[in-house]
């Protein structure tokens, strides 16, 4: 064979399979750059026109706390202004959050309960306090036949009328705090999520897990007694409702503090599913 053609069909060899190589190498830092990100982020409002979001870089857990870092970016009439380093840290203290601390220049301070980095925090990190993720398929709700009209449903808050009504869907209402204020909380039990949310009144009619503002517990365990069921979340915010006789209402026990920030500050102490068979009060021209 000429040597000179010999020659060029290597060369040629050399270039398809160099070729080819890069095409592979292209076609894998697509697949990579296309990854769906798991980190969580979220937008806090500094003021008129004025927001900063949290975009999670990195979490750091361990046996007494949970550190999370943030990258934090300022806006201001939608254009970026500053772009930091924040380091928040969850203590805990039996496996539940003892208090929720935000690092300014080296020294942790401790959040309020009703601020809004603590609210996001506890919102969005939660499923870290009870250690690793856990297997649904494994969780069960028992037997909770006696309880199913309050699954998938949307629980309105009720208030309490008159013992001496004879009706006893007239005994409760759905009150101006509820209806016109749109100051009270109203839940949604996921059976399937396995999940309780919490959400204002006034968003019953939007999808409880598509809300901008809610609060969602995973619920982790359920107990249950006669007319009574518990369900114990990954937080330290447990929910026990128990039937009241023979009517569509419960009634609602909580142990733990719900945040007031966005779903009301007026928790009733019962709840339905049926809000329907029950007086509405008319807000007439008040608007809020």
């Amino acid at each position: 064979m000429n040597k000179n053609l010999l020659f060029f069909l290597l060369v040629l060899s050399f270039l398809f399979f160099d070729c080819k190589n890069n095409v592979n190498k292209v076609k894998e830092a697509d697949n990579y750059e296309n990854k769906v990100s798991t980190k969580k982020s979220f937008v806090l409002s500094c003021g008129s026109g004025c927001a900063i979001t949290y975009v999670e870089k990195d979490i750091v857990k361990s046996n007494s706390n949970v550190k999370i870092f943030f990258e934090v970016i300022s806006h201001v009439n939608g254009k970026q202004q500053e772009v930091s380093e924040k380091e928040i840290i969850i203590n805990l203290e039996n496996s539940t959050i003892k208090s929720i601390q935000n690092k300014i220049d080296g020294i942790y301070e401790t959040l309020d309960k009703e601020d809004n980095i603590y609210i996001e925090i506890e919102r969005n990190y939660s499923y870290l306090v009870q250690g690793e993720v856990k297997n649904f398929s494994k969780k069960t709700f028992g037997d909770t036949i006696y309880f199913e009209e309050i699954m998938n449903s949307k629980l309105v808050g009720l208030s309490f009328i008159s013992d001496t009504i004879s009706n006893p869907y007239e005994r409760y209402e759905l009150d101006f705090s509820t209806v016109c204020y749109c100051d009270a909380p109203s839940f949604y039990i996921d059976k399937k999520l396995m999940e309780i949310i919490v959400f204002n009144y006034c968003d019953t009619g939007k999808v409880p897990n598509n809300l901008e503002h809610s609060y969602t517990y995973e619920i982790i365990n359920t107990e249950n007694s006669t007319g009574k069921i518990k369900f114990t979340t990954s937080t330290s915010i447990n929910f026990i409702f128990s039937k009241i006789k023979d009517l569509p209402i419960y009634k609602l026990e909580i142990e733990g503090e719900l945040p007031k920030t966005f779903i009301g500050n007026d928790l009733k102490k019962v709840f339905t599913s049926q809000p329907d068979k029950f007086k509405s009060f008319d807000c007439g021209d008040f608007d809020g």
